[in-house]
């Protein structure tokens, strides 16, 4: 293991600069991340397709991602119109 990075949702340092880290470093071979959420997913996925394309790369996406009050486990509503956000049956 070249770094190990654990940092919190304020931290001032984001998932996009970590990735970016890790795709110039020469000592990392594998990059695992967990995620709680992506602040910029246009940047991160530029940066994710390029590290990919070098070396071997696993993302996991933290269900603390989900609108509160979405149980765990359940896809959160995509349109008003959708039968999950109305509460009627699909």
């Amino acid at each position: 293991m070249s770094t190990f990075v654990s940092a919190g949702n304020r931290a001032d340092v984001s998932g996009n600069d970590v990735l970016q880290y890790w795709y110039d470093d020469p000592d990392t071979d594998v990059v695992l991340m967990y995620l709680e959420s992506i602040g910029n997913p246009r940047k991160f996925t530029r940066l994710a397709r390029r590290t990919a394309a070098a070396k071997p790369l696993v993302v996991v996406q933290g269900s603390g991602t989900a609108p509160r009050g979405t149980p765990s486990g359940r896809p959160a509503c995509r349109t008003p119109r959708s039968p999950r956000c109305s509460g009627r049956p699909a």
